[in-house]
C-alpha cells in the first residue's frame, strides 16, 4: 500500500477517535452505550496502531523518527484518555 494512502487512513482514525472522544465527554449515554462507545474507540485506537506500524515499516518512509514519534505521542495521550 502506498504510504500517503496509510498515512491518510491513520490520520482518518485518528480525527473520528477524537470526535468520537468528544462525545463520550459531552454526552449523557447510558452505562451500556458508554461501554459500547468505548469499546468502539479502544477497536479504533487498535486500527491506529495498526497503521502506525505499516507506516514506520513502509519501504518509502524518509525521517522515521518523525512519524514514529507522533505515532507513539498520539497511542499515549489516547490511552490516557482511555
Amino acid at each position: 500500500m502506498q504510504l500517503n494512502k496509510l498515512i491518510a487512513m491513520c490520520d482518518d482514525r485518528r480525527r473520528l477517535i477524537t470526535r468520537e472522544l468528544e462525545r463520550f465527554d459531552s454526552t449523557e449515554l447510558t452505562t451500556s452505550e458508554y461501554e459500547r462507545l468505548l469499546h468502539l474507540i479502544m477497536e479504533e485506537a487498535e486500527e491506529v496502531r495498526t497503521f502506525n506500524d505499516k507506516i514506520v515499516n513502509h519501504n518509502d518512509i524518509e525521517d522515521l523518527s518523525s512519524e514514529l514519534v507522533e505515532g507513539k505521542s498520539y497511542s499515549f495521550d489516547l490511552d490516557l484518555k482511555i
